[in-house]
């Protein structure tokens, strides 16, 4: 992610917990010619997280673009039927705690230049659940909707705020490899509908690891997402405005926004309901 960015000219903050791997990760960065520097934080402290990002302003000034994208392997998982309190608690407090105290470091800067972009990335089960993955599921369905809501609260400041699922186990031998993946998001900066093309190349990435179509929904699944704020490697959840028929559509399925031509607009990867 951090090389897809720099690559287009970004100066790259690396926020994780571990000092010693983000310095030879910036350093691995520098020598490829993009400016990039680590700051360690640990996003269930909120504290670490809110000094990570005094230092990243006193060094390179306001952020223009933040991703947030973590990952813990660590956290235990609990099945659906399984989930306590106990359970929950640190998958909320990992994901939706951390994105919450994460974004308020960079939104009123953001609010004041009238400009920024905020990414958002879970797995697909914040869309489609994953019965296995209960507790992580839970957390990572509330993160979406608190994004989206943050979409609408900061889209009158300029601010473009999007949540991208991905349905896939990436690297480590599966087919959703992260550079081709991280690769498209450069493309999802402010404009939904440039977002819906730049990441349809890590969709079909994606779906070249997922399960297969009758466990994503089948047909009738429609696209539950009310408007343009979120883009998803699922082949159900690219989100619009409105649908129309499959007669009128292009292609399998496409998500018109209103007011549009539906032969102008790209298929997306929702399926068509039933005729």
């Amino acid at each position: 992610m951090a090389r897809a960015f720099g690559a287009k000219g970004f100066t790259v903050a690396l926020v994780a917990r571990t000092a010693a791997k983000l310095d030879a990760l910036a350093s691995q960065l520098q020598d490829e010619g993009i400016d990039a520097a680590g700051f360690a934080a640990d996003i269930t402290q909120p504290d670490t997280i809110t000094a990570a990002f005094q230092n990243i302003k006193e060094r390179f000034g306001r952020v223009d673009v933040l991703n947030f994208a973590p990952a813990d392997q660590s956290l235990n998982v609990t099945g659906v039927l399984d989930v306590t309190r106990e359970s929950l608690q640190p998958q909320l407090d990992f994901y939706l705690h951390g994105a919450i105290q994460t974004i308020k470091q960079v939104a009123p800067d953001m609010i004041e230049a009238q400009s920024g972009t905020i990414l958002v990335t879970t797995g697909g089960g914040s869309i489609e659940p994953v019965p296995m993955l209960a507790n992580v599921t839970i957390a990572a369905a509330g993160l979406r909707n608190w994004t989206m809501n943050l979409h609408k609260e900061l889209k009158q400041h300029g601010i473009y705020v999007a949540h991208i699922a991905i349905s896939a186990w990436i690297g480590k031998g599966h087919p959703a490899e992260p550079a081709a993946i991280a690769a498209a998001y450069p493309g999802a900066l402010r404009d939904p509908r440039r977002a819906r093309t730049a990441l349809r190349r890590a969709r079909q990435v994606a779906q070249a690891a997922s399960a297969g179509p009758s466990e994503l929904g089948g047909p009738g699944a429609r696209c539950p997402v009310p408007e343009p704020t979120a883009v998803s490697t699922h082949q159900r959840t690219t989100c619009g405005e409105a649908t129309v028929p499959c007669s009128h559509r292009r292609g399998p399925c496409a998500l018109v926004p209103r007011g549009s031509d539906p032969s102008s607009i790209d298929p997306g990867p929702c399926r068509c309901p039933p005729e």
